[in-house]
């Protein structure tokens, strides 16, 4: 049994970190939040380091995500998102590079649909360009309409 919301709960409640904010606690993991400030679930602002890199962590975790330090596996596992900073492209999600220390979509693969676009676009331009050709043949090579030549 452990204390939750004042009540005596079933101990899976701290044990697993499902106490709510403002629920009263002693360790970090019983709060859904991971973080008990003050005796108190609390914002995890209260219980984590902010940062930019990586290296503002290295007291702790080693590892800056979304300006908190957060834990080292998270760096190790790949999962960070767009624009988290990053110290290597696998920190990143797979379809994210790491470019200029920020996860980035990073996109330079040719799509079947953009070949069949640009194969659409250069049979239209042949086209067109034989139609103006043809056009300006006719007209100029075409004799003029109503006059017939009168030899005798």
């Amino acid at each position: 049994m452990c204390c939750s919301n004042n009540k005596c709960v079933h101990s899976d409640i701290c044990l697993n970190g499902r106490k709510v904010f403002n629920d009263s606690c002693n360790l970090n993991f019983e709060c859904m939040t991971t973080c008990c400030y003050l005796d108190k679930c609390s914002s995890f602002k209260h219980c984590h380091r902010s940062c930019k890199t990586n290296a503002d962590c290295n007291s702790t975790t080693g590892c800056c995500s979304e300006s908190f330090c957060s834990d080292n596996s998270l760096c190790d596992s790949g999962i960070k998102l767009e624009g988290d900073y990053c110290d290597r492209d696998q920190e990143c999600n797979p379809r994210l590079k790491c470019l200029e220390n920020m996860c980035q979509v990073f996109d330079n693969d040719v799509h079947p649909q953009d070949v069949v676009l640009i194969i659409m676009i250069i049979v239209t331009g042949i086209i067109a360009m034989f139609i103006i050709v043809y056009s300006c043949f006719k007209i100029c090579c075409s004799k003029p309409n109503g006059k017939q030549d009168r030899r005798r």
